[in-house]
């Protein structure tokens, strides 16, 4: 019995030119006040025309239920719990020192940093559980947590302290480049060392080997 063989093929459908969108000194005006953030320059980067609507004409997309957690929540999500290990629970205000028997005793509270990263899931997604998918990345996110503490305690057991300095946690920064404004926040600066300090940027993506230089 012979044996047929079909194939069907269709041809990618291309976008067409794509128009220029054309400025006007007002719309210049605009973007010079404008305080960019990193998220506004990396929208520039992957779409002018998105930048252009967005920061410019300051349009926004409408809001999207989401059942489970995107990239930016999961950043959001981890950073809270973060912040919330490394403050005074009454105040928010970061905590003056982080002792060795402070992370150790964060490393043996593990259900507790679960709730708190159940907590926060369900406030990101205004829900009242955590359910399907969102389990999962729950325990990613507590492993996150628990990573990041387990190494503050090997740097500080490698450099023989008992204890490091907070010195601001959720920094705002700015700063003005040719005549344009930009602001962003630093994670964490801490100190190990009466005439050190250290940046400390929480990353949940992909990290290049630029990025560690």
């Amino acid at each position: 019995v012979p044996l047929n063989r079909y194939v069907v093929k269709f041809g990618a459908m291309g976008l067409g030119d794509v128009q220029m969108v054309e400025k006007t000194e007002e719309d210049v005006k605009v973007i010079k006040e404008t305080v960019l953030s990193a998220t506004a320059v990396q929208s520039y980067l992957a779409c002018p025309a998105k930048f252009y609507y967005s920061v410019v004409k300051k349009l926004q997309s409408e809001d999207e239920v989401s059942e489970s957690l995107d990239y930016g929540m999961f950043g959001t999500v981890f950073h809270e719990v973060m912040h919330s290990i490394y403050s005074d629970p009454s105040t928010r205000k970061p905590m003056a020192r982080i002792t060795r028997s402070y992370l150790e005793g964060w490393l043996e509270r593990k259900t507790e940093i679960t709730s708190m990263v159940k907590a926060q899931i369900m406030e990101q997604l205004n829900t009242v559980e955590v359910t399907g998918r969102n389990l999962v990345v729950a325990d990613v996110i507590v492993l996150y947590v628990m990573k990041t503490l387990q190494t503050d305690l090997d740097q500080l057991m490698s450099a023989g302290l008992d204890s490091f300095e907070i010195l601001g946690l959720e920094l705002r920064v700015e700063g003005e480049f040719h005549g344009q404004r930009f602001k962003g926040f630093v994670d964490r600066v801490d100190s190990f060392a009466s005439d050190q300090a250290r940046v400390v940027d929480y990353k949940t993506g992909k990290v290049l080997k630029d990025d560690e230089e």
